[in-house]
């Protein structure tokens, strides 16, 4: 056999190994994620191993631990997001600073007449900044603003639209271009309604 040929054999016989070992710490992840739910204190959005394994592999991703993943990752219809909270925790240990510059500030046409609102985000990055601004009208124009914690407190909710928009644009990398839980139920079929809280936290309706 020549030498090539051996190194081939090598080669398959380390990528072998290697998915095995993925097999088998998957499946004891699957087993140990049963034992979690059962315990019934994670958060009431995970109902079964399935779910809990996909919020633990992807805080991996981010750096999280288990317990961390559970509190700060959602799955909205078998899709990881990203509570608010939990996206704005990242960009800062990501080392990116942030400014709020307008927070649900009025708009008005030349006549004085309030025609708009507008929330904006200065994020600095490597000596750079960028500008990032959500209005209020952008929020009609997705149909947002008829649901009802749209209506009750549009404030935070563009407060956090803005700030998912900019820390996409300014560092998909921290993020690991996430959406927000917020986000991705309200352009996702039969998702919750879910309300944010000041903080980033979010609460089902």
């Amino acid at each position: 056999m020549s030498e090539n040929e051996d190194k081939g054999l090598e080669i398959i016989d380390n990528t072998n190994n290697q998915l095995s070992k993925q097999v088998n710490d998957q499946t004891a992840l699957l087993e140990e994620a049963s034992s979690w739910v059962k315990s019934g204190l994670l958060p009431a959005s995970i109902k079964t191993p399935e779910q809990a394994v996909v919020i633990v592999l992807k805080g991996k991703e981010l750096n999280m631990s288990p317990m961390m993943s559970f509190e700060m990752i959602d799955v909205i219809m078998g899709k990881p997001s990203l509570k608010p909270k939990a996206m704005a925790a990242m960009v800062r240990k990501g080392g990116i600073k942030y400014q709020t510059v307008q927070d649900f500030e009025k708009v008005f046409d030349k006549d004085g007449k309030a025609i708009d609102a507008i929330t904006t985000i200065k994020f600095f990055r490597d000596g750079l900044e960028d500008i990032v601004s959500y209005r209020y009208s952008d929020a009609q124009a997705l149909g947002l603003t008829s649901k009802d914690n749209w209506k009750k407190q549009p404030g935070i909710m563009m407060y956090w639209r803005c700030f998912s928009k900019g820390a996409n644009r300014v560092c998909p990398d921290v993020i690991g271009g996430m959406y927000t839980n917020e986000e991705l139920a309200s352009f996702t079929k039969d998702a919750p309604t879910l309300m944010l809280t000041e903080d980033g936290d979010t609460v089902v309706l």
